[in-house]
């Protein structure tokens, strides 16, 4: 099923279509604005690229997913001087997770996401959601982070 949502025509019908004959090509579901497979990119032993000059200076500003991505990938290549500025007091931009902590174990507490909820995987039915092909399942799955399902609210009348 499509995360967050009940609609799944779009993976139904991608679990029946052959294999692209781009291997670079993103395969089908898709958003059309990404049509490279960044993730067989990222997926190459020893990174994207590989550094000529190990020292060359970077700066990224930011520590969100997009700058935490790339310090991790340039150092994949081979660069060791990378210097990631951050204006808060914590690493990772808008997605954070804020516990409702109780203290009381008998009563569980809700986890509320505070920024970005929603990050698709680009599933096929029938597919986990670590084995899509967009980053975020590449991310996901390398570093182990945990998932859950969005809430869909039913009403029924």
């Amino acid at each position: 099923m499509t995360i967050g949502s009940t609609y799944n025509h779009p993976a139904d019908i991608a679990a029946k279509q052959s294999a692209q004959l781009n291997p670079w090509a993103a395969r089908f579901p898709n958003p059309p604005d990404l049509c490279f497979d960044y993730r067989r990119l990222v997926e190459q032993t020893g990174g994207v690229a590989h550094a000529t000059k190990q020292d060359h200076r970077i700066c990224i500003v930011g520590a969100g997913v997009t700058g935490l991505t790339a310090a991790r990938e340039l150092l994949r290549c081979g660069f060791t001087n990378i210097t990631l500025i951050e204006q808060s007091q914590r690493v990772g931009g808008r997605h954070l997770t804020v516990l409702n902590e109780t203290g009381d174990h008998k009563r569980p507490s809700t986890p509320f996401e505070m920024g970005a909820m929603r990050m698709p995987f680009f599933n096929r039915t029938g597919e986990a959601p670590k084995d899509g092909r967009s980053l975020m399942a590449y991310y996901a799955k390398l570093f182990e982070l945990h998932i859950t399902d969005f809430p869909i609210l039913v009403l029924r009348g």
